[in-house]
């Protein structure tokens, strides 16, 4: 869909489903169980973020400006099998810390 020029937009139902976060969801689009022709894990997590996809106006990063953001233990484009969130901030208030 992608290589078709179909727009997409990836979705999870966390916080309500904790166990399939966008990290999850954009392994399970790496890996595509249709004959291995999944995307890359960093244009999966895009598509979890994407402003556009949610609605939402295109966002930046600015200091003094509250964000939506995820950290994590190691490098999710390197080791995305391995990597856990370790905090999760939403309009700049910490709403996940583990």
């Amino acid at each position: 869909m992608e290589r078709a020029g179909i727009p997409l937009a990836f979705s999870s139902d966390a916080p309500v489903v904790r166990e399939l976060g966008p990290l999850l969801g954009a392994l399970a689009a790496w890996r595509s169980p249709f004959g291995g022709k999944g995307i890359p894990v960093a244009r999966g997590l895009f598509y979890y973020t994407e402003p556009e996809a949610s609605g939402l106006p295109k966002a930046w990063l600015w200091p003094g400006h509250r964000a939506d953001l995820v950290v994590f233990d190691r490098d999710p484009f390197r080791h995305p099998e391995e990597a856990r969130v370790v905090r999760a901030e939403v309009d700049g208030v910490a709403v996940f810390e583990g």
